[in-house]
């Protein structure tokens, strides 16, 4: 069996473009550095326009505007929001990018812009990004992935009916497909365990869709724009400020028409950005309850992976499925009340401390009641 952590050199072996599928002017590309600009959009393909933009993941990612160059591009703004994303719109082993300046008339398209890693597709027609499999088939060598080029069985247990094919260990989201990012995860669960690792140093990194969900093995993602985000569930998101005041931390927020379209840790909102909402009747977007995707590590911070938590590890609550931060007591737990010294819940409430459970034991934890019963949650609303 393969090693479980390949070399992280396996990402850059794979060199091979869609060479034409998206440029198609004749003559010399021309720097944005004041050039006289030669791009014909006459001699364009479908659907590509001369735009100014960047060639390669790399120039993208340093976002240098000396490094953008004139010519042919394909543009991928959908037309309808409800049936596609712009990352659709591109091909295999191109992602979408926002930005892009068009020659003719001086407004900004979003255009597509070659991968950082080509993935030629396999005759044998095995998976790729997204591709369902079944985890009891193997992780590292499962026969609906294609692991010729690395991409394995991604799973929340051996019996996760949402498993599918992606690349482990990335170092960033331009290792991934557009509308996925590089989320810091624990090791297990995966396909080959229901038993959870413990610890920062037990993390690694996988490429996960922008689209979280009730789906155990969704988590939200961050975002710089409307084109960084798929249709989650085949409902459109838009890039928004979590906090749903404009602030910093932007992630993708699919569109709804009350809370219950949400995570149970989540709430309907109409974020400060105010987005085009375009479902039928949707009035606002999921935003976490925290305010946060990734908090500062205390108690009940929202976490990915216990990489995230500073005293503690981070639960996936099985009810609400919301993942928070536990935090240690600063006294031995005896009981799961009156004994700990924990801190206060940020957002009030119960707080409940484990006795038993190693290594969770003496962690403080957080408690919502739903039908009078106690269950782990932080952001979950009390319910009777």
């Amino acid at each position: 069996m393969k090693a479980l952590f390949r070399s992280l050199s396996t990402f850059v072996g794979l060199a091979s473009v869609l060479a034409g599928t998206v440029a198609a002017c004749s003559g010399t590309p021309v720097t944005a550095a004041g050039v006289e600009p030669t791009c014909d959009e006459k001699k364009c393909l479908p659907n590509n326009k001369c735009i100014t933009g960047f060639d390669t993941a790399a120039d993208q990612a340093a976002n240098d505007p000396k490094k953008a160059t004139l010519k042919c591009r394909l543009m991928c703004d959908p037309p309808d929001l409800t049936k596609a994303s712009a990352q659709d719109l591109c091909p295999s082993n191109y992602h979408c990018n926002a930005g892009g300046t068009v020659k003719s008339d001086g407004s900004t398209a979003s255009y597509c812009v070659p991968d950082r890693t080509a993935y030629n597709k396999p005759a044998t027609g095995k998976g790729q990004w997204g591709a369902s499999c079944n985890p009891q088939q193997g992780f590292e060598t499962n026969p609906a992935c294609d692991t010729d080029q690395n991409f394995w069985c991604y799973a929340n247990s051996p019996d996760d009916g949402d498993a599918f094919c992606t690349q482990i260990q990335c170092t960033d989201d331009l290792d991934c497909k557009g509308g996925y990012f590089c989320a810091t995860i624990n090791q297990s669960p995966s396909a080959t365990t229901a038993k959870r690792s413990f610890g920062a140093a037990q993390t690694t990194t996988a490429c996960l869709p922008r689209a979280w969900n009730l789906a155990p093995n969704t988590r939200c993602g961050g975002c710089k724009t409307d084109i960084d985000c798929p249709l989650n569930l085949g409902r459109p998101q838009h890039c928004v400020g979590a906090d749903a005041n404009g602030g910093p931390e932007k992630v993708c927020a699919v569109e709804c028409i009350n809370d219950k379209n949400c995570t149970l840790d989540a709430k309907c909102a109409a974020p400060a950005e105010g987005p085009n909402l375009v479902s039928t009747n949707a009035t606002g977007v999921c935003l976490p309850r925290a305010s946060s995707c990734k908090g500062d590590g205390g108690l009940c911070s929202p976490c990915s992976s216990d990489k995230d938590c500073t005293n503690g590890f981070c639960i996936n609550a099985d009810y609400s499925t919301e993942r928070f931060c536990t935090f240690k007591s600063t006294t031995p737990c005896t009981s799961t009340q009156g004994s700990a010294t924990c801190p206060v819940k940020p957002n009030g409430g119960q707080v409940s401390c484990l006795t038993k459970q190693d290594p969770l034991k003496d962690q403080c934890i957080g408690i919502s009641t739903i039908g009078g019963a106690g269950v782990l949650g932080c952001w979950t609303p009390n319910r009777k």
